[in-house]
């Protein structure tokens, strides 16, 4: 059984590209809860790789197809699980890049022992289309609405099978914001 956590970057300063102060704060107060991981991969975005660091966690690996949308794909955000799967289960963009984004967690879940752990940090929306490709009979609806900062799924990997479970943080840390 392989373990993958995907999660949703911390807090930045909008405009800019590095995290802001309560985005690592919030990001060491997540790693000291999760790990120890056999692999961590990012996006190579600045938000991606500063906030695996500040969760406490080399980076091993930056993938740029974790770090942007093609147009099309999920051309609003943020959604609920259940609006991202009936998204994929149209077709098109959306349906394609989720088989892609789940080919790459694949790639990195590869990477680890067969009882080992891996983390992704990347970006909203993908997180979302990821996990609907992973379980597409899933209870989406269930899952509820969209991921806020440091929020993800885990990926529980065993043979061909997938389940997933959703990362919530409490009500007084979650923030969806963009």
């Amino acid at each position: 059984m392989r373990i993958l956590e995907v999660r949703r970057h911390t807090m930045r300063r909008k405009p800019g590209q590095h995290l802001s102060q309560p985005g690592i704060d919030l990001a060491r107060l997540v790693g000291e809860r999760s790990g120890p991981y056999e692999w961590v991969a990012t996006s190579p975005l600045p938000r991606a790789v500063e906030t695996a660091v500040a969760m406490g966690f080399e980076v091993n690996e930056t993938v740029q197809d974790l770090a942007r949308m093609p147009s099309g794909a999920l051309d609003a955000w943020p959604l609920p699980f259940a609006a991202v799967s009936d998204l994929v289960c149209a077709g098109g963009a959306a349906a394609k890049f989720a088989d892609q984004t789940l080919g790459v967690w694949r790639e990195i879940v590869e990477k680890i022992p067969a009882s080992g752990k891996a983390l992704i940090v990347t970006h909203g929306g993908i997180v979302e289309l990821g996990a609907v490709a992973a379980v597409p009979g899933g209870s989406h609806q269930a899952w509820g609405g969209p991921i806020g900062y440091l929020e993800g799924v885990r990926l529980t990997f065993e043979g061909d099978s997938c389940r997933c479970r959703v990362l919530r943080l409490p009500e007084d840390q979650r923030q969806i914001k963009n």
